[in-house]
């Protein structure tokens, strides 16, 4: 009798091992379905704008330049179906400041993408991909002359600055890489870079409040570097939700 309870005491250790090993292998596959659906991500970087035409003509009049870089921030999700992705994105950028002895000058960049890609390399936890992307770029200029000045001034020379807002097609082509981890308190997670090309589609067009302006210098190429975060996500419908944003951006850009 004792040893047919050690038996059945051991038939039900090694049921409950085997049942705990069982949970903990579909746990990992549904982890794994999760990342072979999509992700959303939230990343920053650094982007160049192409406006040395721009600014050799600004130059040329005695009017100040712009920055031909800025720092943007955004959000991106996609969804996977086996090796191909397929997603949108919106970025901002910081507004950047600038000053000198006679100007004022600020701008402001956004951009809202359609976006696909292929993955390269799907070997956990690292994920190599390349990516395309069509859209829209806003780019707003204003510039304005420094120092204070009086009505009767502000009456004779109303135009001391300018409201500039572009809007052109805009094209991407980069490599981004992942590499997955799992924390305690923020679960699965990747951390990852991306780097590209990108470059203007079409002559922008320009307005200075409700005025349009003809003539517009195209803007050039440029490159682009992000750092990302990403987390999985459940149902590809999200991706379609942040499409879908990506798109009423581009209406409203």
């Amino acid at each position: 009798p004792i040893s047919k309870i050690n038996h059945v005491l051991m038939v039900g250790v090694a049921l409950t091992l085997g049942a705990r090993a069982a949970q903990a292998q579909s746990a990992e596959a549904k982890d794994t379905a999760r990342w072979t659906i999509g992700a959303t991500q939230v990343r920053a970087g650094t982007m160049q704008l192409g406006l040395d035409e721009l600014n050799a003509g600004l130059a040329a009049n005695q009017r100040p330049t712009f920055a031909n870089t800025a720092q943007t921030f955004g959000i991106a999700t996609y969804a996977r179906r086996g090796r191909w992705m397929a997603g949108a994105s919106i970025d901002g950028s910081l507004p950047h400041r600038a000053t000198d002895l006679e100007w004022t000058t600020k701008l402001v960049v956004r951009t809202a993408t359609l976006d696909g890609g292929y993955v390269l390399l799907d070997q956990s936890p690292t994920t190599i991909s390349a990516t395309a992307s069509l859209g829209v770029r806003s780019t707003a200029l204003h510039f304005e002359r420094r120092g204070d000045f009086a009505y009767d001034d502000g009456l004779a020379d109303p135009a001391r600055g300018m409201d500039l807002t572009s809007r052109a097609g805009i094209a991407e082509m980069g490599v981004s890489v992942e590499r997955r981890f799992n924390a305690r308190w923020v679960g699965v997670f990747a951390l990852g870079g991306q780097a590209g090309a990108m470059r203007a589609l079409g002559a922008p067009a320009t307005f200075a409040g409700e005025n349009h302006v003809r003539g517009t210098p195209r803007q050039g190429g440029g490159g682009y570097v992000r750092v990302v975060f990403a987390k999985p996500i459940a149902r590809g419908a999200r991706a379609a939700n942040t499409a879908s944003a990506a798109l009423l951006a581009m209406l409203f850009q």
